[in-house]
């Protein structure tokens, strides 16, 4: 058996470990002994500041060195990417110190010489001359037990009669530590015993002046019936009163961590406590840094008043670096609070509960239940009644407590931003004057406490270190480095791993891939298509996720972690996911993606030709009930579906172009121009990079449309024909039918009618002989426009109600609604407004259900017109107003979009048509009674394939 010292300088055996470097690593590796302690680990604390360039080589010289030192080379093994010491029980001075004190707890007879015998292992400070954080929290847990096992000695000579005899070392003892109110109690007793009733009462007072001077406290109960029992004369029996359900010998315990002075906003949340006065138990739970414990103490420290008989405490360590505490242990600390000794408490944890709410049965007590990580740990901490309030924090929601005792929770949310900001610059002082900047940080660190404190002190201890800087590093992708420090328990990186470590594995690999996604929030169904699981196993995942905290339900139910939690996501997944998954887990996403959308788009827009779909269809693939669903899908996903394509782009370009083909019919009922452009665009790289001629021309194609709806008539045209030509080359009949008519519509906008009637019949008669109705009744219709235009109004009649008719029997609405319309044009032109009124009403309400928002601004302008015609200014008013409304909801481009005058094109001066200016919004555009083609409405009348 080798012997180790640590309670002093460092020794193996009788021999002194010579050399700071191998002190250093002895050390680190006796503290955690029987542990692997990794080499990244040991070369910091050996080398701190300045890390040497060959660290490794380095540290395993030093480990050589040491290993002579132990004469058995065995004990110091190297496991994996690290170093194990081995210690055998009762090797280490300080494991046998720990031992002997908690068997002089348990045995008060022998007491006084078992606490002799682990003090005389002392041989001065632990560890000698070493310091450093890893030695810093060991040494003071050491120095802490040794003063705990002093007052256990000294209680045990005051037991024994001996009070001359300890009032030396007490005399001491509270010299050395005036703020601990427990060896003042012992000294007080021992001098009262002894016949020295005033400076008994003088070291009351001299403890009482301490504690408020320095901390603004009164002494504890105990110490005030101590000083009362000697003014009155009054026996003295016991050092510590016995517990028991009644009299006053019960102890008041202040046990309350301290208040944080930099406390900001959460006044709701304050509220809601005070008003949980007469709830037996509270949960406070959110993510890790939210400030769980943070609103918790300063509430316990509002509400202490309350609660006369008492605070208790306990930290839990469910979420930490340091081992979870039972409720077995916990009721010890608790007990041995409340005034039972250690002999006293119960070997059980069922007895230990009992006894625990027999003394607070009828008192009025605040339990705080620190960092719960399960239901199973809390349970047992409760009081029995209604008169104490326990107040548990937690990472987790903690149901069963709200089920079973009826618990009342508060979720608490991230602080909202102006509370944020005031938070950040109470913690900075002076140093956040930058309003921009200081905005910039309380989104980077994702309006968490715990991230905004740790930014602020930032600017404390870095030179140089302003907001602005601030605000930039943490938007670089390391943010998550900025916001780490040397401690574990408040480094954010390391509070995010607390809950990581404890997920279930399908939870915790669902949490890395989503820090793949590219996008924001996903659905369930995404989520199960990115894990490749099924819907059921990840909405259980998910729901692991929530009451863990590590990821929160949007407003529209949707999971997703927030800005700093997703890129420590993003970190475990590049750190533990290999490539080839990384790249599987978003090509299953983007193909959910892509049959998501087609599935949604056949609703949308059932006119329109079938894409095709590469892989088999995901069974997370949802069923739209009807148009409005598919429609609300869009709406929700668009900003995944931009980020999607613009991955696929570059990982996946097949896919690319088809999904961004399936937005198309969306993106032009909704007017997204920028995310059309962009989508298009990237599809036609890609489709490019694939070298597949169908793809390039259906993205050609789909940005000719969106540069003929924002009035770029020649950019419109000439990827038109480019996509005409590649039509050819694809052997695409449909696609060239779309393109034709399409181009058509740019035609006949910019005043070239006879290109546009060419582009239009030879776009029917591709139509006919392809049999689609849909497309037949449109094309059908353009042309009848087309001959309103030119005057022709017999024959443009004619056209437009075959359209119509077609278009009734193929359920057509967007084409039905064209047809109305341009019969309604025809009625306003003929001096027909009643007429016209009804066929733009019926077009209006196609368009409503449509959801085209562009195309309802014109007909309510149309509308107008007719009214006011009918002398209905009144109703005239109201429909040209919500035009202005869309208009301005759609911005600035809707101006442009929606202009009706435009010139016709200059070719002959190879110049491009000026842009027209926006349209009068003042009144609506009367439909013209003569259609010349110098002045024209700007009608829509163009489909385009995915």
């Amino acid at each position: 058996m080798v012997e180790f010292a640590v309670l002093g300088s460092i020794k193996v055996g009788d021999v002194a470990v010579r050399g700071r470097m191998q002190r250093t690593l002895l050390a680190v590796l006796l503290s955690r002994a029987n542990e692997t302690v990794p080499v990244s680990e040991l070369s910091e604390h050996l080398w701190p500041r300045a890390p040497h360039d060959r660290a490794g080589q380095r540290l395993h010289l030093h480990v050589h060195r040491l290993r002579q030192v132990l004469g058995d080379p065995a004990r110091l093994a190297r496991v994996g990417d690290g170093y194990r010491l081995r210690v055998l029980p009762g090797e280490l001075d300080a494991e046998r110190f720990d031992s002997l004190v908690r068997e002089a707890e348990n045995a008060p007879e022998r007491c006084v010489e078992l606490v002799d015998d682990a003090l005389a292992l002392w041989r001065g400070v632990p560890f000698g001359d070493l310091d450093g954080p890893a030695l810093a929290e060991v040494t003071a847990r050491l120095t802490e037990r040794r003063l705990f096992a002093t007052e256990l000695r000294c209680a045990a000579e005051l037991r024994r009669g001996r009070h001359a005899a300890a009032v030396a070392e007490l005399t001491d003892v509270v010299a050395r530590h005036p703020l601990r109110e427990r060896p003042a109690e012992l000294l007080m007793t021992a001098l009262y015993r002894s016949g020295r009733q005033a400076e008994a009462l003088a070291v009351y007072r001299r403890t009482r002046r301490v504690l408020v001077d320095e901390l603004g406290v009164e002494p504890g109960e105990r110490l005030r019936v101590l000083e009362r029992q000697v003014l009155a004369g009054e026996p003295i029996e016991t050092e510590r009163p016995a517990p028991g359900p009644g009299g006053t010998g019960r102890l008041t315990p202040a046990q309350l961590p301290h208040d944080a002075k930099a406390f900001t906003g959460r006044s709701r949340e304050l509220s809601e406590l005070d008003s949980a006065e007469g709830s037996a138990v509270v949960v406070i739970s959110g993510t890790a840094g939210v400030g769980k414990t943070w609103l918790a103490v300063r509430w316990a420290h509002r509400a202490r008043e309350r609660f006369p008989d008492g605070q208790l405490h306990v930290d839990l360590r469910g979420y930490g670096p340091d081992d979870a505490v039972s409720p077995h242990e916990a009721l010890a600390g608790f007990l041995r609070s409340l005034g039972v000794e250690g002999g006293d408490v119960p070997t059980t944890t069922a007895e230990r509960a009992a006894l625990f709410r027999t003394l607070l049965a009828g008192r009025r007590v605040l339990v705080m239940v620190d960092n719960a990580r399960s239901v199973d740990q809390v349970r047992p901490l409760l009081p029995g009644g209604r008169t104490s309030l326990t107040l548990v924090t937690s990472r987790d929601a903690l149901t069963g407590l709200a089920v079973r005792e009826g618990a009342r929770r508060l979720e608490l949310d991230r602080m909202p931003a102006g509370e944020a900001a005031a938070l950040f610059r109470e913690t900075a002082g002076g140093q956040a004057a930058d309003p921009e900047a200081v905005t910039t940080v309380v989104e980077r660190c994702a309006r968490l406490p715990l991230a905004l404190r740790i930014a602020a002190e930032q600017l404390s201890f870095r030179p140089g270190m302003d907001v602005a800087r601030l605000a930039a590093e943490l938007g670089e992708e390391n943010r998550l480095d900025t916001l780490d420090l040397d401690d574990p328990h408040t480094a954010v990186r390391s509070v995010f791993s607390w809950s990581y470590t404890r997920a279930d594995p399908a939870a915790a690999r669902l949490f890395r891939l989503y820090g793949l996604h590219p996008g924001h929030d996903l659905s369930t169904n995404a989520l199960a298509a990115l894990a490749g699981t099924d819907v059921a196993t990840a909405r259980r995942a998910v729901g692991s996720l929530v009451r863990a905290g590590m990821i929160e339900q949007g407003p529209a139910g949707r999971p997703a972690p927030h800005d700093l939690m997703r890129e420590y996501a993003r970190e475990l997944a590049l750190a533990h996911e290999p490539a080839p998954e990384r790249e599987a887990a978003l090509h299953r996403l983007s193909g959910w993606y892509l049959h998501t959308a087609v599935a949604a788009r056949r609703l949308v827009d059932p006119a329109l030709g079938p894409i095709a779909l590469a892989g088999p269809r995901p069974s997370a693939v949802p069923a739209f009930p009807d148009r409005g669903a598919a429609l609300r899908w869009f709406d929700v996903e668009r900003p995944n579906l931009v980020a999607v394509v613009r991955y696929a782009a570059d990982a996946a370009p097949d896919l690319a172009w088809r999904l961004a083909g399936s937005l198309l019919a969306y993106f032009y009922l909704g007017k997204h121009w920028d995310d059309w452009l962009t989508t298009h665009r990237l599809g036609l790289t890609a489709a490019r990079a694939c070298e597949d001629p169908l793809g390039s021309a259906r993205m050609l194609n789909g940005l000719g449309v969106a540069y003929s709806d924002l009035g770029r008539h020649h950019e419109a045209v000439a990827v038109h024909e480019e996509a005409d030509a590649l039509h050819l080359v694809a052997e695409d009949p449909p696609g060239m039918a779309w393109n034709l008519n399409n181009l058509g519509v740019v035609y006949d906008k910019m005043g070239r009618f006879a290109d546009a009637l060419d582009r239009y019949e030879r776009a029917l008669e591709l139509f006919t002989a392809l049999g689609n109705d849909h497309a037949r009744g449109l094309v059908l219709y353009n042309i009848g426009d087309l001959q309103l235009q030119a005057g022709n109004t017999t024959h443009a009649a004619d056209l437009i109600r075959r359209a119509l008719r077609i278009q009734e029997r193929a359920g057509d609405l967007g084409g039905r609604r064209f047809a109305l319309r341009g019969l309604g044009d025809l009625a306003s032109g003929a001096g027909r407004p009643a007429e016209a009124r009804d066929h733009y009403g019926r077009a209006l309400d196609l368009s409503r259900e449509l959801g085209d928002r562009l195309r309802t601004a014109e007909l309510l302008d149309r509308l107008a017109r007719a009214e006011t015609d009918l002398g209905n200014h009144r109703v005239a008013a109201a429909h040209a107003l919500e035009a202005a409304g869309i208009r301005t909801a759609l911005g600035a481009l809707a101006g442009r979009a929606e202009t009706e005058d435009h010139a016709p094109a200059r070719e002959s001066a190879g110049g491009p048509t000026p842009p027209a200016g926006p349209a009068d919004r003042s009144r609506p555009a009367a439909p013209q009674g003569r259609h010349d083609g110098a002045r024209r409405r700007r009608h829509d009348r163009r489909r385009a394939p995915g």
